[in-house]
């Protein structure tokens, strides 16, 4: 079973066979294990966002982020917004 595709080197895809679900499921919380520390984006980067969120729209009510892994990023949305 073919169950998703992952970046490599150089950014070339390369799709990976997972002999089934609970194999792929266990890498996958494997994986998150590993990189549960780690966050992709800099606080300071969301608060130069929000900056220009709050300069464009007056009353923001909500907001998507997607692929967070702790949700420190809607953490500091929170604290910067609020």
């Amino acid at each position: 079973m073919v169950f998703m595709f992952y970046l490599k080197k150089k950014y070339k895809m390369q799709l990976y066979k997972y002999k089934n679900y609970d194999e792929y499921k266990k890498i996958q919380e494997e994986g998150n294990i590993q990189k549960i520390k780690c966050c992709w984006v800099l606080e300071n980067n969301i608060k130069i966002l929000s900056n220009y969120l709050t300069k464009y729209i007056e009353d923001i009510k909500f907001g998507i982020c997607h692929g967070t892994r702790r949700g420190k990023e809607q953490e500091w949305f929170k604290n910067i917004l609020t």
